[in-house]
């Protein structure tokens, strides 16, 4: 019986992509968690990944499952991972990047807030408190009189932030119940905005996002580096080109959709994206080419393209999958 027993059984979804052997710290901080794992590889390497996930399958075939995603889009092996885990009956599905770590004893923490909460039916998805090292100010967004937001970070006094308005896609709990037709991960976005799209969708349709402090995750975003400006600290995540092009294409998008919905979020991402094209002229490398994919981005997000971007392909090569 595993921590989850209580509250029905828990599938986690990991969306695997060109990881190797690094992944195996990540997968054994599962067991003893979740009742089922199912591995979705999007990798583009030499088969490498695919081999671990195969070897880590064949020695656990009751407890994992391996999908070979046909492209390398986040939104999509997503999909394809919760379908699996509904199809299985599982009651939560565990959204996982390959590089998040749990530590013990997490989802004992989401149960136990989950059922202390006297509103939980209406609770869509529990978040952990994400820990990394390179961000330790990390923060969550919630509304704030609906045309502005406001930044809430645990303390000893608050075990729990309700109400949230979005949060990263990896650690979160969703219960199946939220999963319709309509709640889908977007696999137009590919990667980047797909959790944001996500969480303003279920919220929109009546569902609470809540955090739980006592559930620590260790999560890293990007490539952090410090950078110091004038007695400013200040931090870059130096994504590649063509991931900015997605970030910056796609959040156009979600503020097209949500904007009248969730105003206030689409005021904080404006914001957050002019801090980001500061940060990224004045300290990272590979401006000049990030500065053209965002561009890019930003004509396709104004009229609406979805997909991978133009002159580029999804497409996976035959040589990174099972054969």
């Amino acid at each position: 019986m595993t921590e989850s027993a209580a509250f029905g059984t828990v599938c986690a979804v990991v969306v695997t992509y060109n990881i190797g052997n690094a992944f195996e710290a990540g997968f054994n901080s599962l067991k003893g968690q979740v009742d089922h794992v199912i591995l979705v590889n999007t990798s583009t390497d030499d088969g490498e990944t695919a081999k671990v996930n195969t070897r880590l399958r064949d020695a656990q075939p009751d407890f994992v499952t391996l999908i070979e995603s046909p492209e390398n889009n986040l939104a999509l092996a997503q999909n394809l991972g919760i379908d699996a885990a509904l199809e299985k009956g599982h009651d939560w599905v565990l959204l996982l990047d390959h590089d998040s770590r749990l530590a013990p004893g997490m989802i004992a923490a989401m149960e136990t807030a989950y059922f202390q909460n006297m509103t939980r039916s209406k609770i869509g998805l529990l978040a952990p408190a994400l820990e990394d090292p390179s961000d330790p100010n990390r923060f969550m967004l919630k509304a704030r009189q609906k045309f502005w937001f406001k930044k809430e970070q645990f303390d000893a006094r608050t075990p729990v932030i309700d109400n949230l308005l979005c949060v990263i896609a990896s650690g979160s709990l969703v219960p199946r119940r939220v999963f319709t037709p309509e709640t889908r991960m977007d696999e137009g976005f590919v990667i980047d905005a797909v959790d944001s799209d996500f969480c303003l969708n279920i919220v929109k349709r009546g569902w609470r996002i809540m955090a739980v402090r006592d559930a620590k995750m260790t999560h890293s975003i990007g490539e952090r580096k410090t950078h110091h400006f004038f007695g400013l600290t200040v931090q870059t995540t130096n994504h590649s080109p063509i991931r900015r092009y997605y970030q910056f294409r796609n959040r156009l998008l979600v503020w097209r959709r949500y904007f009248f919905a969730h105003p206030g979020y689409v005021i904080y991402d404006l914001m957050h994206m002019v801090y980001e094209l500061w940060r990224i002229q004045l300290f990272e490398q590979d401006r000049q080419t990030k500065t053209n994919h965002i561009l890019a981005g930003l004509v396709d997000g104004f009229v609406g393209k979805t997909g991978a971007k133009r002159g580029t392909s999804l497409a996976r090569p035959a040589n990174s999958r099972l054969r």
